[in-house]
């Protein structure tokens, strides 16, 4: 089930959205086909196909209430660090530097980046370091030695367990 909250600001909304529309009561879903007055910020109205009519629907800013599906809460990482996005691109994560000790410091090649750009990039993934890495592959490797494996067999246990391929 989709949670719904109002959204005022149409300018957010773009073509192939999900958005409900209401007016006196009656409440509406379909899919954004076009934005009216693309040239305004914000538009003054879109045009949805509405399924459960079979036709297309102009609503205009003024005169109905817009919409649009809950986002779930995007629960960032608190411990700093080094940090790939879903992406992989490579963030770094600060302590706490601000007065307020819940906010922190994201940086993505050395710029400081607000915190919607951050959420926008999650999930993120804690990087370790090449020391941490090392010892416990080498820590493996004399797990398997101890149980007489062969050097290939080690080795291709190893790289599956730490997801290494030929790419």
């Amino acid at each position: 089930m989709t949670d719904w909250i109002e959204q005022e600001d149409w300018s957010t909304v773009k073509v192939g959205d999900q958005v409900r529309v209401k007016r006196n009561g009656g409440m509406l879903t379909g899919k954004v086909i076009y934005r009216l007055g693309r040239e305004c910020n914000p538009p003054w109205g879109i045009e949805i196909d509405v399924a459960t009519l079979a036709e297309y629907l102009t609503i205009k800013r003024h005169e109905w209430s817009l919409f649009v599906p809950a986002k779930p809460a995007v629960v960032l990482p608190t411990e700093p660090g080094v940090y790939s996005d879903r992406d992989g691109i490579t963030w770094q994560l600060f302590g706490r530097i601000y007065a307020d000790e819940n906010q922190h410091q994201w940086q993505m090649i050395g710029i400081p980046q607000p915190l919607e750009i951050v959420e926008s990039c999650a999930p993120f993934v804690r990087l370790e370091e090449v020391a941490v890495t090392a010892k416990k592959v080498l820590a493996g490797v004399s797990d398997l030695r101890d149980r007489r494996f062969t050097f290939a067999r080690m080795l291709a246990i190893v790289s599956e367990e730490f997801g290494v391929t030929d790419e």
